[in-house]
């Protein structure tokens, strides 16, 4: 009985690698899977067969209910089902006054390990010790139950005498084949999980109109991610595996070496704006840093996005122009398509005596002030460019600017 049982043991440990493998392989071909699972089933099942104990004529003691169980547990009705035709048809052909009781035992097997399998993907039950104990105790149980009254009487003491070292190995067995399958199926999810994270963390990344590096305390660029097409001034070679000093010139090299190292420092979010002479005139960049933890780095690292900020600095600075001039000694106003008054400067209100807030009130067109803003037409001399060639226009709209002289003023 000794050399069987190691025999067995063996045997569903090597099935538990194999069956591990043909996971792993099987998972991008789903029905595939379902068929190789079924043979691998089948095939073990007929191994365990191939290496029993024999009780008597006929009479075989094997692991192969373990088999069958796990089957329907993790591969369900079909894979299970296919197992079960392979291991019937072959306990059929060796025969014997055991056949019957040995084919309902497989099929007793193949049942439990789907209600599990029900029970576990409801929610039910967890796949634990606490859960499974009970299920493969009461299968193996009812094995040498049934195998017990198959048996002759005078051989009904040796089956007695068999029924707890068989049931002190076959169960931790069939647990192990369990847990070796869900540990399997577990890594695989996770290592799916982690490749549809990554995926989608490239497209983010790619979809970013930054440039993307890693950088570690040296300086020295480990990794770079861009859209070659919407930076072309970005030489994703010429970044990777140099370092800043190899990029930019020294005063901007110690400034960035500087940003780097006091982002791993403080282990915050930090900002730095620099500029950079490109093949395509100077460029601004706003590059964001923040530490980067990680344990497959040989030394600290930030991750840092750059991103062309050249338009919006020089939107800024023409706003800024802009407002200077409008806040000059002229009166102006600002209007709509529909020639209502968006905005005064301050010598509009000297010079009209109506504030800016009074004039927005008035939801009427420029033209038809006269009415309505007595002062502002008698303290008003001309309108001296509308829509011509002393039209200026907002950043933002194409908004009229429309320049006013003091009556008492156009002399000068």
């Amino acid at each position: 009985m000794l050399i069987s049982i190691i025999e067995q043991a063996i045997l569903i440990l090597a099935s538990g690698w194999l069956l591990t493998i043909n996971v792993r392989r099987g998972q991008q071909h789903p029905r595939l899977l379902v068929l190789t699972s079924g043979i691998l089933f089948g095939v073990i099942a007929i191994a365990c067969m191939s290496l029993p104990l024999i009780i008597g004529p006929g009479v075989l003691l094997d692991v192969r209910d373990a088999v069958l169980f796990v089957a329907g547990l993790f591969s369900g009705p079909l894979s299970g089902g296919l197992a079960l035709l392979m291991a019937g048809g072959f306990r059929l052909w060796l025969s014997g006054p055991g056949t019957m009781i040995g084919i309902l035992c497989m099929v007793l097997a193949l049942v439990l390990g789907l209600g599990v399998r029900y029970a576990w993907q409801r929610g039910w039950i967890r796949l634990n010790l606490w859960s499974l104990l009970p299920v493969t105790l009461f299968l193996h149980a009812t094995k040498m139950g049934l195998v017990f009254l198959a048996v002759e009487p005078q051989q009904r003491q040796h089956i007695l005498s068999l029924t707890w070292p068989f049931l002190l190995v076959v169960v931790p067995l069939t647990l192990m084949l369990v847990f070796i399958l869900k540990d399997a199926r577990q890594r695989l999810r996770e290592q799916q999980a982690l490749h549809d994270s990554q995926a989608r963390l490239m497209a983010i990344t790619r979809a970013l109109p930054d440039l993307m590096c890693v950088i570690d305390e040296d300086g020295r660029y480990l990794e770079v991610m861009a859209d070659d097409a919407r930076l072309p001034h970005v030489a994703i070679d010429r970044l990777q595996g140099h370092t800043v000093r190899d990029i930019f010139p020294p005063e901007q090299a110690d400034a960035l070496l500087a940003f780097v190292r006091q982002t791993l420092r403080q282990k915050t979010v930090n900002t730095l704006t620099y500029e950079l002479n490109t093949e395509h005139g100077c460029h601004v960049f706003e590059c964001v840093a923040q530490r980067l933890e990680s344990r497959h780095l040989d030394k600290p690292a930030v991750v840092t996005l750059s991103r062309d900020i050249s338009a919006r600095v020089k939107n800024e600075t023409d706003l800024r122009i802009a407002a200077v001039a409008f806040e000059s000694t002229q009166a102006m106003l600002v209007t709509d398509a529909h020639n209502r008054i968006l905005r005064v400067n301050r010598a509009f209100s000297e010079i009209t005596g109506y504030t800016e807030d009074e004039v927005k009130a008035i939801r009427q067109p420029y033209s038809a002030l006269a009415s309505t803003m007595p002062r502002f037409i008698g303290r008003c001399g001309t309108v001296l460019h509308r829509r011509g060639a002393g039209r200026g226009k907002s950043s933002t709209s194409a908004s009229p600017v429309i320049a006013i002289r003091n009556g008492c003023r156009s002399a000068r």
